[in-house]
C-alpha cells in the first residue's frame, strides 16, 4: 500500500513538472508572438509613411506640372476621381480588410485633400471675372501650371458644382471615421476655412481681411476642440489642422503670384503675434521661456502696427501727409496696448511700448510741423497730452515727464504757428489773454488746494519707475 502511495506521488509530481514546463513554453511562444506582432505594427507603420509620402509627393507633381494634359476641365476631373478613389480604397481598408488604421490614414488624405480642391475651383472661377491673357493675369504672370480656366461661366459653375457635390460627401465621411462626435463641427470649419480660397479676389487689402477672419475663426475652433481628448489622435489632430493648411495656401498664393502688400505682412505679422503669446501662454510653467516667447509677439505687434497703418494709408493716399504718422503711432500703440493685456511675463513692456510710440509719434509730428503745415503741431499736442495720461495709467515716470514736455513745447509751437499766420494772429492773442486771465483768477483762488494736490501727486510720481 506505501508503495502505491509513493507512486502515486511521484506521477503527480511528474504530471505537476510537465504542466508547468509546459506552461512555459506556452509563455515563450506567447511571447514570441507578441514579439512578432509589433515587428508587424512597426512594418505596417513604416509602409503607411511611406505610402503617405508617395501620395504627397504624387499631389505635389500634379499640382505644379502639367504631364501633357492640356484640358483644364479633364485635369481637374481626374483629380477629383483620384480623391473618390483614395476614399473608396479607404472604405475597402476598413470594410473588407478590416483594417482600421489604413482606413483611417487613406480617409485622412481624403480630408487633406479639400483645401487643394478649393483652391483649384477659386482659380477657375478667378478666370472668369480677371482679365487674363496667355501669360498674365489682372498684371501678374501666372505659370502654366497654376492656370485653371475651363472656359465659359457656365462650364465653371457646373464644374465648381459638381466638384463641391462630390468632395462634400466623401468630406463628412472621412471626418465621420477621423472624429465620429465631431464630425459635423470638424467639416464644417474645415470646409468653411478652405472655401475662402474660392473667392475671386487677388487684391492684398480684401486677402488680408479674409485672412483676419478665417485666422479668428479658426482659433475660436482651436479653442473649442483642442482641449478635448478624443480629438488628441494623430488622425483628429489631421482634421483639425484643415483649417491651417487652407489659411497657409491661401497666404503662399497670394505671396507667391500676386506678391505681399505692406497690409498682407502687417496681418501676417498680427497673427504671429498672437500665435507667440499664445505659445507663451502654453508654456506658463517654464517661466524662462514665457519671456522670449512675449518678446518675440511684442515685435511681431510692432511689425503689424507699422505695416498696417502703411498699407491703410497707402490705400485711401494719405501719403506725405499728417495723417500717415497719426495712424501709424495710434495703430501700433493700440495694438501693443491690446496684447499686453493678454501677457504674463512682460505686460509692464508692452504698455511702455505703447507709450513710447505715442511719444516718438508725437515728437515726429512736432519736427514736421511748419508754416505750410500748421496741424501737426495740434497733433503733436493731442499726442503729448495722451502720452502723459497713458504715463500716469500705467505709472511711468519718464513717460508722464516725456509726454509734459512734450506737450508744452507743442502748445508753444501751435501759439507760434497760430500768431505766424496772421488771418487768425490777432484771435490767437485774443484767446491767450482770456486763457491766462482766467487761469490767473483760478490759481489765486484755489491756491492752497492746488498745492496740497501738487504736492501728494509729486511723491506718488516720485515712487514710479
Amino acid at each position: 500500500m506505501q508503495h502505491q502511495e509513493h507512486e502515486t506521488t511521484r506521477e503527480v509530481y511528474a504530471l505537476g513538472s510537465y504542466a508547468v514546463q509546459s506552461d512555459t513554453k506556452r509563455e515563450a511562444a506567447t511571447s514570441t508572438t507578441d514579439d512578432e506582432q509589433r515587428r508587424i505594427s512597426r512594418i505596417g507603420t513604416l509602409l503607411r509613411y511611406i505610402g503617405v509620402g508617395i501620395l504627397v509627393v504624387g499631389i505635389g507633381c500634379f499640382m505644379f506640372q502639367r504631364w501633357g494634359i492640356s484640358d483644364h476641365l479633364e485635369r481637374y476631373f481626374l483629380f477629383l476621381g483620384f480623391t473618390a478613389s483614395v476614399c473608396g480604397a479607404g472604405l475597402w481598408c476598413g470594410l473588407k480588410i478590416d483594417e482600421n488604421k489604413g482606413a483611417r490614414t487613406l480617409l485622412g488624405a481624403v480630408v487633406a485633400l479639400i483645401p487643394v480642391h478649393c483652391s483649384q475651383l477659386g482659380a477657375m472661377l478667378f478666370s472668369q471675372v480677371a482679365s487674363c491673357d496667355d501669360r498674365f493675369c489682372n498684371g501678374a504672370y501666372i505659370p502654366v501650371y497654376l492656370r485653371w480656366n475651363p472656359g465659359s461661366w457656365g462650364t465653371t459653375l457646373l464644374t465648381v458644382a459638381v466638384g463641391l457635390g462630390v468632395l462634400a460627401p466623401m468630406a463628412y465621411l472621412s471626418y465621420s471615421v477621423l472624429a465620429r462626435r465631431y464630425a459635423l463641427p470638424l467639416c464644417a470649419i474645415g470646409f468653411g476655412i478652405s472655401s475662402l480660397l474660392m473667392i475671386p479676389s487677388r487684391d492684398p487689402m480684401v486677402v488680408g481681411i479674409i485672412l483676419v477672419g478665417g485666422a479668428l475663426a479658426t482659433i475660436l475652433s482651436e479653442r473649442r476642440f483642442g482641449s478635448i481628448a478624443e480629438l488628441s489622435t494623430r488622425e483628429a489632430v489631421l482634421a483639425r489642422a484643415v483649417p491651417f493648411g487652407a489659411l497657409c495656401m491661401l497666404v503662399g498664393r497670394q505671396c507667391y503670384i500676386y506678391g505681399a502688400s505692406s497690409f498682407l505682412l502687417g496681418i501676417l505679422a498680427a497673427i504671429g503675434s498672437v500665435g507667440f503669446l499664445g505659445a507663451a501662454a502654453t508654456a506658463a510653467p517654464r517661466r524662462w521661456l514665457m519671456k522670449p516667447l512675449e518678446a518675440l509677439s511684442l515685435g511681431c505687434t510692432i511689425l503689424a502696427g507699422v505695416y498696417c497703418a502703411d498699407g491703410i494709408v497707402d490705400a485711401v493716399g494719405l501719403q506725405r501727409t499728417i495723417a500717415y504718422p497719426l495712424t501709424m503711432g495710434l495703430l501700433t500703440a493700440f495694438s501693443l496696448s491690446a496684447v499686453g493685456l493678454r501677457a504674463q511675463a512682460i505686460p509692464a513692456t508692452f504698455q511702455y511700448a505703447a507709450a513710447s510710440t505715442i511719444l516718438l509719434t508725437g515728437v515726429g509730428e512736432l519736427l514736421e510741423t511748419s508754416l505750410y503745415n500748421p496741424a501737426a503741431s495740434l497733433v503733436a499736442l493731442g499726442f503729448g497730452i495722451l502720452a502723459f495720461w497713458w504715463g500716469s495709467l500705467i505709472e511711468k515716470r519718464s513717460i508722464l515727464m516725456s509726454g509734459l514736455v512734450l506737450t508744452a513745447l507743442a502748445l508753444l509751437e501751435t501759439i507760434k504757428v497760430s500768431l505766424t499766420y496772421l488771418p487768425v494772429g490777432w484771435l490767437t492773442l485774443g484767446i491767450l489773454g482770456v486763457v491766462t486771465i482766467v487761469a490767473a483768477s483760478y490759481f489765486e483762488r484755489n491756491f492752497g488746494r492746488l498745492k496740497a494736490r501738487m504736492s501728494v501727486w509729486r511723491n506718488e510720481v516720485m515712487q514710479w519707475e
